[in-house]
């Protein structure tokens, strides 16, 4: 979806738009299927909320495919970018829900759940400072990047 916007050449541009439709789709599809075959983890029906979280997700996603194709027609990368990023977000956000508490299902019974697999807090403590640091020097490094070689008519 992203080389749509990035080539100049028509017939570059139609293969691409021809092959982020065919990946959309097959993303719709793989969801539905992921979103069916999801064993049922819940102990109790405590976690009926969540699955209303899930179920919703997924249907965000699901319906927002035909704007997607539509915004593919009129050439609104702007906003496409963004609605194809919050469906990868739904998406992924109904898969947790579908799967919560759950994270990992072994053969043997025993389950990595989302309640015993946290980290010591000085450990996430750690974590959370590493995350800052690489954010003072991710972003600002993206923002030369795209300054650099977004500009159009001017040589470096």
């Amino acid at each position: 979806m992203f080389l749509v916007a990035e080539t100049e050449d028509q017939v570059a541009k139609k293969k691409y738009d021809r092959l982020a439709k065919i990946f959309l789709a097959m993303i719709l599809v793989l969801s539905v299927i992921i979103f069916l075959s999801s064993p049922s983890n819940k102990r109790d029906d405590s976690y009926h909320l969540v699955y209303i979280i899930g179920i919703s997700a997924f249907s965000l996603a699901a319906l927002m495919s035909p704007l997607i194709f539509y915004l593919f027609k009129r050439s609104r990368i702007i906003y496409l970018r963004v609605l194809i990023g919050f469906q990868v977000s739904m998406a992924i956000l109904g898969w947790f829900t579908i799967r919560f508490p759950i994270l990992v299902s072994e053969k043997n019974g025993h389950h990595l759940d989302f309640f015993n697999s946290a980290a010591p807090a000085a450990t996430l403590y750690q974590l959370l400072i590493a995350l800052f640091v690489g954010l003072a020097l991710i972003i600002p490094a993206f923002y030369f990047l795209f300054k650099v070689f977004k500009k159009t008519g001017e040589k470096l």
